[in-house]
C-alpha cells in the first residue's frame, strides 16, 4: 500500500469518526483499494484540451491527481 493510499484511508477513517461517510466517500475509498490491487484494469480518459501553456491552475485542477494515480 502506498503512502498516498494510506493517507487517504486515514483521512477517510478520521472523517468517519466525526461523521458518517457519504456514499461518494465510500465509493472513492473502494476505488482506491481496487486501484492499488489491479492498476492495469483502469484507464483515465480526460478529454482535456488546454488552449495555452500549462500553469498552476492545471496542476491543482487535474495534473496533481493524475500523477498521484500514475504512481500507485
Amino acid at each position: 500500500m502506498t503512502a498516498a493510499t494510506t493517507a487517504a484511508i486515514s483521512t477517510t477513517a478520521a472523517t468517519a469518526t466525526a461523521t458518517a461517510p457519504t456514499p461518494a466517500e465510500l465509493r472513492s475509498a473502494e476505488l482506491e483499494r481496487h486501484l492499488v490491487q489491479d492498476p492495469g484494469r483502469f484507464r483515465v480518459l480526460t478529454g482535456d484540451r488546454p488552449t495555452g501553456p500549462l500553469h498552476l491552475g492545471h496542476y491543482f485542477g487535474t495534473l496533481n491527481n493524475r500523477v498521484r494515480l500514475q504512481n500507485l
